[in-house]
């Protein structure tokens, strides 16, 4: 291999070498900024560790694109999310609810509380009826 890796080769040598089309090899050596190491009339040539390198770099491209998530775990994602949110609106309808609980009870007590005193003011008016005098005269 030490042999084949001082080997210079040409863009179509490399893509021919590597299965994938010429324009493909040229852009990874622009994106990278390789410089050819000799060249031969118009044709560049590069060190056959660079053919190495951008396979091992489309073996990565690859099995990125098999990590891809599948339609299904997408579903999956969003039905978890789903009841996430959905043990949320329950807990929160549970306080809401205990809340609501406790504002009837207080507004029992305040009903209570006014009829109690509507009571009151009935039986003050009646003594104050009582206390009058009935003629129409006035005491000292």
């Amino acid at each position: 291999m030490q042999q084949d890796d001082k080997k210079l080769l040409s863009v179509t040598e490399i893509a021919d070498r590597l299965g994938i089309d010429k324009s493909t090899v040229s852009r990874w050596l622009a994106a990278h900024n390789v410089a050819p190491e000799a060249t031969n009339g118009r044709a560049k040539l590069y060190s056959a560790t660079i053919a190495t390198k951008i396979a091992k770099e489309k073996k990565g491209d690859k099995s990125a694109k098999r990590e891809t998530i599948s339609p299904v775990m997408l579903l999956q994602e969003q039905v978890a999310q789903l009841r996430d949110e959905n043990q949320f609106l329950r807990d929160h309808i549970k306080q809401l609810e205990e809340q609501l609980t406790i504002k009837d009870s207080q507004i029992e007590s305040s009903n209570r509380l006014a009829d109690q005193a509507q009571k009151l003011t009935s039986q003050a008016q009646q003594l104050h009826y009582l206390d009058s005098p009935k003629d129409g005269s006035k005491t000292a």
